[in-house]
């Protein structure tokens, strides 16, 4: 039995805890607040509802998705809620029909001119294939998750161009279907930043994080990753980033042996009681380099483009371990002050860290075009064409390749409420 409930219920009081020292007294009473609704319908098709390889199903269904944003703000202190619901009815998978949950909470505030300080927390009641996919390009089983989320950080200023950041993260994820173990996860990170010129930043990041499976296996790993930034012109961005990581990865494997007893030269019978349950664990350990980077820029007040190159590990819902590269990019061009177009295409590379090999390869592509109707109103029609090749070798595997693909349609009408009651 999962102990997410109290693991829950004890990081709310955590968060609770820290945001009575984060919102001064007085801040309900002196900041700017606004309560903001929106709310959307869309009507969707996907031709590959499980993103399966062995005879896909296809179907149509409806999304209805409210949002409720609330945001608060003073001389030092930001406070920002969004809360959001999304129902989702099909056509003639019954089974998929699921209302889901995402609440999101975030706080700033600033103690001195030299010192300030965040705290974010999140809970998601979703399913897990549709954000695997987009997490790494891997495909999953449909199944219920329950995701639950505390971070914080703390900036100091040391001096007019040496910075210094503290982050700490902790997370708990649930799946109650029992399909994938239950994992927890936390993270530590350090990083001074030392502003170079008015363009330039250097910053050194040092993390250490802890994966913990249910029952399977933890996933410790260090990296450090070494960052420039330049802004090139007032339109353009520049980071590239480059760095090492080590990770060791402790798994826990059942197998059932033969305890047959021996007298003299023969052995007693053979017995179902003979078979015992044996359990053993073994430890990898794995280095190898980490990398990011990204290229933002705007060409006019109409384009605007971006352009990301990344290498880092991916630990999956399954407990397996993955070598992850990833590159995108995206556009978007406006034809009109109603009118804009956008288009973006990521690709995946996944190699598994283990003794069987599996790489996946990804690519998705994504066309939209959105039109303001009225001044609160919208209207979004968008696609997106999925591939994914698949292969396994190793562990008795002959080499097996799986070809994936699906493409998705929608149009979603969404009106916005900004500001639907407010105090300045």
């Amino acid at each position: 039995m999962s102990s997410f409930p109290l693991s829950a219920r004890s990081a709310k009081l955590v968060a609770l805890a820290v945001l009575s020292f984060l919102v001064p007294p007085g801040f309900a009473g002196a900041a700017d607040w606004a309560l903001s609704p929106s709310v959307s319908i869309s009507q969707r098709y996907d031709s590959n509802l499980f993103f399966s390889s062995d005879r896909p199903q296809s179907d149509f269904y409806s999304v209805l998705r409210p949002v409720i944003l609330f945001t608060a703000e003073d001389d030092r202190t930001k406070l920002k809620i969004d809360s959001t619901v999304t129902g989702e009815k099909f056509y003639t998978h019954d089974e998929l029909d699921n209302i889901f949950y995402d609440g999101h909470f975030s706080i700033s505030r600033k103690f001195t001119e030299r010192f300030s300080g965040e705290l974010e927390g999140k809970f998601v009641h979703d399913a897990t294939l549709q954000s695997v996919v987009e997490e790494a390009g891997l495909a999953s089983r449909w199944t219920d998750r329950y995701f639950f989320d505390l971070g914080g950080s703390q900036s100091c200023s040391l001096t007019e161009r040496l910075g210094l950041k503290l982050s700490q993260r902790a997370s708990k994820t649930y799946y109650p279907s029992g399909v994938y173990p239950d994992a927890s996860f936390v993270r530590f990170a350090l990083g001074p930043e030392y502003f170079l010129t008015g363009r330039d930043t250097l910053s050194l990041n040092t993390s250490f994080h802890l994966t913990d499976y249910e029952d399977t296996s933890e996933v410790k790993e260090f990296a450090s990753l070494f960052e420039w930034k330049r802004v090139l012109d007032e339109t353009a961005t520049l980071r590239l980033g480059a760095g090492c990581r080590y990770t060791s990865i402790s798994a826990a494997r059942s197998a059932v042996q033969l305890i047959q007893i021996r007298i003299g030269d023969s052995y007693l019978p053979f017995a179902p009681t003979d078979l015992v349950a044996q359990s053993f664990s073994y430890t990898t350990d794995d280095f190898g380099p980490v990398m990011a980077a990204t290229l933002e820029k705007n060409w006019s007040e109409r384009l605007s483009t971006s352009i990301f190159v990344g290498k880092d590990q991916y630990n999956s819902v399954n407990s397996q371990v993955y070598d992850r590269t990833s590159f995108g990019i995206s556009a978007k061009y406006g034809l009109s002050e109603k009118t804009s177009l956008g288009v973006e295409a990521k690709y995946y590379h996944n190699e598994s860290v283990g003794s069987v090999m599996e790489t996946t390869d990804y690519v998705i592509f994504s066309p939209l075009v959105e039109r303001r109707i009225t001044e609160n109103a919208q209207v979004r029609i968008a696609g997106a064409y999925e591939l994914q090749h698949r292969e396994f070798t190793g562990m008795g595997f002959s080499d097996r390749l799986y070809r994936t693909d699906r493409f998705m349609v929608w149009i979603e009408l969404k009106y916005i409420w900004p500001r639907l009651f407010s105090r300045s």
